[in-house]
C-alpha cells in the first residue's frame, strides 16, 4: 500500500506543481510580435492587449525550446489571421526572459479561441 501511495504522489506532484507555475493571459489578438536574429539565437517576443498579472510585459519562446517551431508557427498564424488566443506563461523566476528587465514569461502553450 505504501509503495502505491508513493508512486501515486510521484505521478501527481509534478503535475500539481506545474499547474501552479503558469498563468493565462486574457483572450486577445497579438498586438506585438518580434523575432530576433541574434539575441538568444532567435528568440521570439510577443504581447497581447492584456497579458497575465505576473507576465504583464509579455511572453517569449526560446529558440532552444523543443516546441519552438510549432509555437512560432502558431503565433505567426494567429498574428496574420488576427485570431484571438490565450497564452499560458511560466511564472517561475528561472523562466523569465533575459532580454528584458521587466517580467517576460516563457511560453508554456498557445491556445486558439473563436
Amino acid at each position: 500500500m505504501k509503495i502505491k501511495f508513493v508512486f501515486l504522489v510521484g505521478l501527481l506532484l509534478p503535475q500539481m506543481l506545474l499547474a501552479r507555475s503558469y498563468e493565462s493571459s486574457d483572450v486577445g489578438v497579438i498586438n506585438k510580435l518580434v523575432t530576433f536574429a541574434n539575441y538568444g539565437n532567435g528568440d521570439v517576443y510577443v504581447t497581447l492587449p492584456t497579458n497575465g498579472v505576473t507576465c504583464k510585459y509579455g511572453y517569449f519562446v526560446n529558440k532552444n525550446s523543443n516546441g519552438y517551431e510549432s509555437t512560432l508557427s502558431s503565433l505567426l498564424a494567429a498574428y496574420q489571421a488576427q485570431t484571438p488566443i490565450i497564452i499560458h506563461g511560466l511564472t517561475a523566476n528561472d523562466k523569465r526572459w533575459s532580454g528584458s528587465n521587466n517580467p517576460v514569461c516563457e511560453i508554456y502553450s498557445v491556445e486558439y479561441r473563436r
